[in-house]
């Protein structure tokens, strides 16, 4: 899986939850990675989680989606580095196609 277009490589990640605090593999091009999401619906736009790598606590995400269904914003907070990801907080939005 995963595909070139032009000189960039496609990398699909993965990760399907029920949001009831289970926890569930990311998976790249198909694959597991080690990290796994264990997230829970707060309420119809919000949820909260905790992010392992080869089982062992990695950090909290939370996620917010708009009002409009358009947009997440998700709030990642690594307590420490591992598997290529930074310690600290970062924010990304994501925009349905």
């Amino acid at each position: 899986m995963g595909a070139t277009v032009g000189e960039l490589k496609v990398v699909v990640q993965t990760c399907k939850t029920p949001l009831d605090g289970s926890e569930t593999p990311f998976l790249i091009n198909g694959k597991p990675t080690g990290q796994t999401y264990a997230g829970k619906r707060i309420d119809s736009r919000h949820t909260i989680g905790v992010i392992k790598m080869n089982g062992k606590p990695l950090g909290m995400s939370k996620a917010e989606l708009s009002a409009d269904g358009k947009t997440i914003t998700v709030e990642n907070d690594n307590a420490g580095a591992s598997g290529g990801t930074s310690a600290g907080k970062r924010i990304e939005h994501w925009d349905k196609r």
